[in-house]
């Protein structure tokens, strides 16, 4: 029978061998634990890595998208420019001929181009469309002294420069078609230039329309409704007009864009005006 001591130190040196077995296994899982977590890393920082270049790439694309913005923004304000330039320039081309045609008739030298009919003089001036004469409504600006202002019309009114305009679409007396512009905070239109009957005219589609222009209270002493002194501005009387044939103490602007003398209870369509309100 071997010794209870030799017993002992084999059991011992099994055990320790079981253990280094197992302590080298889990020096192996460990190991392989790390290398993992290592390649883990590894892919990760690559990824971090390639994030950021992406973000360093749309960072600079969304600067140059802000460039060109800015860029597409000072264009857009040139081309907004030039047109406003350029429109006022026709607009005063047009004034300027709708005033030269005014003093020849007044001096008896206007002669009529080949085929027009009677009170059609004006129709080789003007044949554009009313665009030409109508500042897009955020281009235009009600000055008030504090630099420009944005303004509006109504809506059915139309605007040009800082008044807007209501082009009635059915007939009334002279005295009640002035009523139906009160009750608007309006009047009749009063026509203070060429560049005002132009787009009047252009606006009026060929159809008659009261203007705010009598002579009621006194036969010859002619009134705007606004009281715009009359003898000082532009006037566009048809030929032979006003002559009072019929007690005519109103007038009617002509499809033709003449001015007409017209009895005052007859029903005409008729044209409101007032000023353009600043955008809140």
């Amino acid at each position: 029978m071997a010794p209870k001591g030799s017993q002992l130190q084999r059991d011992m040196k099994i055990s320790d061998a079981f253990f280094e077995m197992e302590i080298s296994k889990l020096n192996i899982n460990v190991s392989q634990m790390f290398n993992k977590i290592n390649m883990s890393l590894a892919d990760f920082t690559l990824e971090l890595s390639q994030l950021k270049t992406n973000v360093s790439q749309l960072s600079i694309k969304v600067a140059m998208l802000e460039k060109q913005d800015v860029e597409l923004k000072k264009e857009l304000a040139d081309l907004r420019n030039k047109f406003l330039v350029t429109n006022r320039e026709i607009r005063s081309i047009l004034a300027d001929l709708m005033t030269e045609i005014s003093k020849l008739k007044k001096g008896g030298n206007y002669t009529e181009p080949p085929g027009a009919a009677p009170g059609q003089e004006w129709d080789h001036v003007a044949p554009y469309d009313i665009q030409i004469l109508q500042v897009p409504e955020e281009d235009e600006d009600c000055s008030s002294g504090h630099g420009p202002i944005k303004c509006q019309c109504p809506a059915q009114w139309k605007r040009f420069r800082q008044s807007c305009y209501y082009f009635s679409s059915v007939r009334k007396s002279g005295a009640e078609a002035g009523r139906s512009c009160a009750t608007n905070d309006a009047y009749l239109v009063v026509i203070n230039g060429a560049e005002e009957q132009m787009f009047i005219r252009i606006s009026a589609q060929n159809t008659r329309y009261w203007i705010g222009l009598n002579d009621t209270t006194s036969e010859g002493d002619w009134c705007w409704a606004d009281g715009t002194d009359y003898s000082s501005n532009l006037k566009f009387w048809r030929t032979g007009e006003p002559n009072n044939q019929n007690d005519e103490d109103c007038v009617v602007m002509e499809d033709t864009g003449e001015w007409n003398d017209e009895p005052c209870h007859t029903q005409q369509y008729w044209i409101c005006e007032k000023s353009a309100q600043p955008l809140p």
